[in-house]
Parts: C-alpha cells; sequence; structure tokens
C-alpha cells in the first residue's frame, strides 16, 4: 500500500513540474489555507475577470451570487447547499508579473468545507496555476 501512495505523490510531482510553475511557493494547492479557516488565494488575473469568473463558479455550482464593489474591493455573497452563508472577498494585488487578485473566503458561522474547496479548485484551474 505505501508503495503505491508513494508512486501517487511521484506522479504528482511530476504533474507539477509539468505544469511550468517555478517553485512549490507559487503552487497554490501546496500554500493555501483550508477554505474552512476563512481560507485565502491569490490568483492570476484582475478583479474584475476573476469576479466574473468566481460569479460563474456560483452559478455552475448552483449557488446564487450577489455582488457589491465598494473601492475597488469586490464581495460576492452567497450560501452554500447545506445552507452556511459566505462572502468571497477580492482584492487587487499588484505584482511585478502582472496583476493578481487576493480571494478570500469569509464564512458567517459555520463553514461547508466542500463548498469551499470545489469553489477554491475552480478559481485555481480557471486561472491556470
Amino acid at each position: 500500500m505505501s508503495r503505491a501512495i508513494r508512486g501517487i505523490c511521484a506522479v504528482g510531482w511530476v504533474l507539477f513540474i509539468l505544469a511550468g510553475c517555478n517553485s512549490a511557493g507559487t503552487f497554490s494547492l501546496l500554500a493555501w489555507q483550508s477554505p474552512a479557516n476563512g481560507g485565502e488565494r491569490v490568483v492570476a488575473g484582475s478583479v474584475e475577470s476573476v469576479s466574473q469568473s468566481t460569479q460563474a463558479t456560483l452559478r455552475e455550482l448552483g449557488l446564487a451570487a450577489v455582488v457589491n464593489n465598494q473601492g475597488g474591493v469586490v464581495t460576492i455573497s452567497s450560501t452554500s447547499p447545506t445552507g452556511a452563508r459566505f462572502d468571497v472577498v477580492l482584492s487587487q494585488e499588484k505584482t511585478k508579473d502582472g496583476e493578481r487578485t487576493r480571494v478570500r473566503l469569509k464564512w458567517d458561522g459555520a463553514s461547508d468545507d466542500q463548498t469551499g474547496t470545489h469553489l477554491f479548485s475552480r478559481l485555481e484551474f480557471q486561472s491556470g496555476h
């Protein structure tokens, strides 16, 4: 059994290297916090484009999205299938490599780990990291 696990890990590292990421720090899956703990990610793209993709992702998950834009910070409010309320907070972060968006998940009370994981997985996939 441990041999199979080592094989899976080896394949994972090969995929990691082939993905073109230059360090473990930029491979966001390794650096992200758990969504249940108010997870935070940084993804490639402007706040506007990440906001649109976040709204589309929420719709794909069958969730409503209420958008509020105040001073360049976009807050998208929604409710998970289990009834847990949450906000996705998007803020701009300029780097030498271009525009990025910090994505923070804030739960209002109890969290829904499955919804948080699905949301961040899809956003990560869409950002191309």
